[in-house]
This record gives structure tokens, sequence and C-alpha cells, in this order.
């Protein structure tokens, strides 16, 4: 993964307490490679304890119950909804309902001064979106495409579309991470070290396993899956930029449960409603996740909703008329919100008193049909 950051311009800072490298292995032989990596690095480890050739600082790192040595494979992540085609226009009969919803216009700010880092499949250039020169192709192994961030897919344009409309003056950042499903894992963690210095971090993603019925008990297999790797650059992201903000979508499963990485207790998770308040159902008979619990159990604590379609309604539709709907387009909403109160010059640019400003907004009137704290988090965000 250090190679992968090197090749894009960018560098694995001294900051990170963690190194990442990504290895390629013959297809079919994962498994077997991973259990001969950690072999041959413990017992080169246990050989250098014996030999008191290790040094102080290993011996430290190694002594520290935080410390980890993981081999693990390339995990498949997943967007919420994705469309065949890159072009995207504003749903007419739902937009201006969408943003006074959310409180818009907020004459107070326009996102200006405030950095926005979109993880996602880049942004076409037909969009007219001005974006900041130091976005990235995470996607394309050749480097010389490092800077080609064309969206042949249209689920980011279609994010960064959302964001730009809410706060036009935000300067955003597009890390390119796919262009189909299914997503690699490392690199969208090489994208999120790499958007470190952002405020805020849209990844309307979620981890994804095919599903896979047992044939014998007729269980069925979760489609969301967990990343040791991925919880721990989200948590290092946030010891290096205290104030930054991660903002993911919840998932489109209909589901009591967040996906990942939108679970971890970090992420402000976002889930879907209607113009009506009611949490979606999506045309595929799919709908929004709900829920408010971490990985440990605990109580997540930043859980919001807010417009993504559903219920016969659509944020948007492409250029052959296909119509967008879900937690990704939800998701883009909140982080523009976050960057209109970035860009406030009356507010603290501070995630602490970010998150209780719209905490506090949103408990004001829990609006959405069939509320509770349990499901719903603080309800329906505004600014």
């Amino acid at each position: 993964m250090a190679d992968e950051l090197t090749k894009r311009g960018d560098t694995l800072s001294d900051e990170f307490k963690f190194r990442l490298h990504l290895l390629s292995v013959p297809h079919g032989q994962e498994f077997w490679k991973m259990n001969y990596l950690r072999f041959f690095y413990q017992s080169n480890i246990l050989h250098d304890i014996m030999s008191h050739t290790l040094p102080n600082s290993a011996l430290e790192a190694l002594s520290n119950s935080g410390s980890h040595l993981l081999v693990v494979p390339d995990s498949a992540l997943s967007h919420s909804q994705t469309t065949s085609q890159i072009a995207f226009k504003f749903d007419d009969a739902t937009h201006e309902q969408y943003r006074a919803l959310l409180g818009l216009p907020y004459a107070n700010s326009t996102g200006a001064n405030t950095k926005v880092a979109i993880i996602d499949t880049g942004l076409g250039t037909h969009a007219g979106i001005i974006v900041s020169p130091d976005s990235r192709n995470y996607h394309d192994s050749d480097p010389k495409n490092v800077n080609d961030i064309s969206d042949r897919n249209g689920h980011g344009t279609a994010v960064a579309s959302i964001i730009h409309d809410v706060a036009p003056n935000a300067q955003l950042r597009v890390l390119k991470v796919g262009d189909s499903n299914p997503i690699s894992e490392w690199n969208v963690i090489a994208a999120l070290i790499a958007a470190k210095s952002a405020d805020i971090i849209n990844m309307s993603l979620a981890y994804g396993l095919p599903y896979r019925d047992c044939p014998e008990c007729g269980r069925q297999q979760t489609t969301s899956s967990r990343s040791v790797v991925f919880e721990q650059a989200i948590s290092e992201i946030g010891r290096i930029s205290a104030n930054t903000v991660i903002v993911a979508a919840a998932g489109n499963r209909n589901n009591g449960a967040l996906d990942y990485p939108s679970k971890f207790g970090e992420v402000v998770a976002v889930g879907a409603i209607d113009s009506q308040f009611n949490r979606s159902n999506f045309a595929n008979k799919s709908g929004s996740n709900y829920g408010t619990r971490t990985p440990t159990e605990e109580e997540h604590k930043l859980v919001f909703f807010a417009p993504g379609g559903g219920n016969g309604e659509y944020v948007g539709s492409s250029t052959i008329g296909r119509n967008l709907q879900g937690t990704s387009f939800a998701a883009p909403y909140v982080t523009g919100l976050f960057a209109l109160y970035y860009g406030d010059p009356e507010k603290a640019r501070n995630r602490a008193a970010a998150l209780k400003h719209f905490a506090d907004r949103a408990d004001l009137e829990p609006r959405m049909v069939g509320y509770t704290k349990g499901n719903h988090g603080h309800g329906v965000i505004r600014i």
C-alpha cells in the first residue's frame, strides 16, 4: 500500500502508526500465501528475539497490546447504487423539496475554504465542477493514469454533484477507486489515507460478500463484512486529524443493522428518507438500512437520515433516464451540510461542535415516520 500511494505522488506519512504493503499473489493461492506470510513473519520475529538482534523499538511495539501483524486478503467493496451512465440531472419533482427538508438555502455559508474528499468512481468532465488539482486515480494500475479521474460509471459524478449543489464553494478532491463493482478495499484504504487532511470525507461505499444460502438450513450469509485494517485506517485518521468528519452510506439492504464502514462508531452513518419523512424503500425491492449499533454492540451516536429517493421518488437521473436512489446519494447531502458548517465563519471549525450542532438540530423535531432513537439515531438532519 505504501507503493500504491507513492505511485500516485502521495506518501504514507510518518504520522501513521502502521505500514501497509500490497502484494500480488497467483489467483487461488490467496489463503495459502496468507498462512505462509504469517509463518514467515512470526518465525523471523521469534528468531530475532532469541538471538537478541531485535531493536528495542520493535520489542516495545510487540509488547504493546494494540500492535498487530495482519496478513489479510483484498476484500471487495461495492457502491450502494450504480448506474452505467456518467451524466447526472437532479429530479425536478423532488430537488427543491429535498433542499427545504435539509434547511436549505443556508445564508451563512457556501462551504468556502472547506476541503471535501470524495472517494468514489471519479467525476465526469461534463458535470462542469472544478476540483482540486491533487485529485487522484487509485484504480488504474498504470502510473500514467494517476491524474485521470474520468467517471466511467456515473456514481461518483452523482455524489459530487450533490455535494457541489449543497456547498457550491467547497473545494472538492476526487479520489477515484473504481469503475464498477466490486471495488478493491486496498484502493479505498490508499485513498482514505491520502484524504486525511480533508475536512470531510465522503464514502458512499459498503463492504460486500455475495449472497450465499446454506443448502441444509437455508440460512443466508450476510453481505456486510468487517475489515480490521479499514477500521485501523479510520481510527488513525481520527487520531491525526481530529476535526476530520468521515461520512458513509448506511447501505441498501433494508436491514436493521448498518453496513460497514458506516457501522464504525467514528463514522457518520447516513440512511435515506423520502420527501414525506418515510424511510426509503427502493425500486429493486431493497430499502435503507437502519439501526444504531457499532461492531462492539455499543450505541452508534452518529446516525442521521437524509433524502435519498425511494418510495417512488428519485434524487436524479442519468442521461438515458435511469433513476437514481439509495443511501449512496443521501450521504453526500450530509457531507455538503458539514461543508456548510465548516465554512460558516460564525461556527467553530471543530468536529465535536459540528456533531453537536447537527444532533441538536435534528433532535428538535424527529420528523421521521415511525421514528425511534434505537432505529434511527438523531433522525432527519438539518443545517
